[in-house]
């Protein structure tokens, strides 16, 4: 008997073209990548950001080249410009004669899907020299595809099947795996959580659909139709080519990209999957919400804001627990200026790679960036592995300090009473580091001092 996974499915929203990806928590740690070549070309930048001219206005943005690029589609333009976060020009473009392509990004390799022509090629990011160029003989019609940032072995994608039309009630969608670079397609197997198979996915779509994935490029997620209440469906791989699709809540009053296998991310608030299964929903600011985006290659997200002359620019936010790690303030007149940024289709791309974040508001020929200052900040006091954890201890003078109990490799310079310290890589999240200082007075008096280190 044939099966099909029943979903609501939602629209395409211009900002999911990037903003649409999965991370699964238990690998959030902040990565530390070999050196990028593009790290010593990396230009400055102030700390009210600048400016930089498009071509057009852009319609979708793709984070490229392990977090070192964007990939820009544009409204009128036939053509991808590929923009280049270090020095803040682009780098070229490549032609784009079908409107309708396709495009996803993982490693660093831009593909391209030409619907009409069935022609899929891939391009090399850094020369932008076409690497691969193939007809492909796939069932159905390829509606929509991902990779993963980090990922350059596969695609993967959902394609029409059965009767259904696209921008229909009555969709059926079937996955596809394209390998890379050999281009092999296999079809993997739908399965549920009671071991149930399906033929497909049965979707109410009205829109062309979005398909979002992890870094990894394991976990994907098709989105809900952003004016109802509904679910969420995930699409997780596993080994022996089979697709696991579960369906989990999604209440959102305008939904924006998945986070992460546990964390899902709309307008204003955030929604956290519990140890015990359960989603609970979490607004870090009970008042007038911001805006958030994912924050590629670290344990956080990007909220933005011009809801007061106090609250207007960024800030940093730690997860699960959403502590402030960083704030970057603006002025309320640079942050209208450059648009409502709370705007739910402004496109935002945030990389902890590059340390940029840059933000295009809808119908603009221009660009935002900012430096995060996250490899090079102490985290406002917070322990994140792969940044140099720094604080100057607030003591009388006349004291002289030694480390009794610490962590492995931390070191206090008594003469600047500062601590210094690298978190590992598989520190535990969560969890506060107590640690022990020996304090000798002026007058050989001794006393104990704790301070305490904050895991977010």
């Amino acid at each position: 008997m044939t099966r099909s996974f029943q979903t609501p499915v939602m629209s395409m929203l211009p900002v999911a073209a990037f903003t649409g990806f999965l991370l699964m928590l238990h690998s959030q740690a902040m990565a530390e990548p070999p050196p990028h070549p593009l790290k010593a070309q990396q230009i400055s930048v102030p700390p009210e950001g600048f400016e930089t001219a498009l071509p057009d206005a852009v319609t979708r943005l793709h984070l490229a080249d392990n977090g070192w690029r964007l990939v820009m589609q544009f409204a009128t333009l036939d053509k991808v410009g590929v923009f280049n976060l270090a020095t803040a020009t682009f780098d070229g473009f490549i032609d784009l004669p079908e409107p309708r392509s396709l495009i996803a990004t993982g490693g660093s390799v831009i593909v391209i899907f030409r619907p009409d022509s069935r022609v899929l090629e891939v391009y090399e990011t850094s020369s932008l020299r076409k690497i691969k160029s193939a007809r492909l003989n796939i069932r159905g019609s390829l509606q929509t595809m991902a990779m993963g940032l980090k990922n350059a072995r596969e695609i993967t994608g959902l394609c029409m099947a059965g009767s259904g039309i696209a921008g229909t009630t009555n969709v059926q969608l079937s996955p596809v795996v394209i390998q890379l670079p050999t281009l092999e397609l296999s079809y993997p197997e739908l399965i549920d959580e009671n071991q149930q198979t399906h033929d497909f996915i049965h979707t109410s779509a009205f829109e062309p659909l979005g398909l979002n994935m992890d870094e990894s490029g394991k976990v994907a997620a098709i989105q809900t139709d952003r004016h109802n209440t509904s679910h969420l469906t995930l699409l997780r791989h596993l080994p022996g080519g089979k697709i696991l699709i579960t369906k989990e809540p999604y209440q959102a009053d305008f939904p924006e990209p998945i986070l992460g296998g546990q964390i899902i991310v709309t307008k204003g608030h955030l929604l956290l999957q519990q140890p015990d299964g359960e989603w609970l929903w979490k607004r870090p600011s009970e008042s007038s919400p911001g805006n958030y985006s994912r924050i590629f290659g670290y344990s956080a997200v990007l909220e933005r804001s011009d809801r007061g002359v106090n609250h207007a620019g960024f800030r940093v936010l730690a997860l699960p627990h959403l502590t402030t790690l960083k704030s970057i303030k603006q002025s309320l007149e640079s942050m209208r200026a450059f648009a409502t940024v709370t705007s739910d289709v402004t496109l935002t791309a945030a990389s902890a790679y590059s340390d940029r974040f840059a933000c295009i508001a809808p119908g603009k020929r221009s660009m935002r960036i900012w430096e995060l200052g996250l490899r090079e900040s102490a985290s406002d006091g917070h322990a994140i592995p792969g940044i140099l954890f720094k604080r100057t201890l607030a003591l009388p003078a006349g004291m002289s300090a030694k480390l009794e109990s610490a962590p492995k490799g931390m070191k206090l310079d008594s003469s600047s009473m500062t601590l210094e310290w690298e978190p590992p890589p598989d520190l535990a999240k969560g969890k506060v580091i107590k640690v022990i200082i020996l304090l000798t007075k002026s007058d050989g008096g001794k006393e104990y001092h704790i301070e305490e280190i904050v895991v977010p």
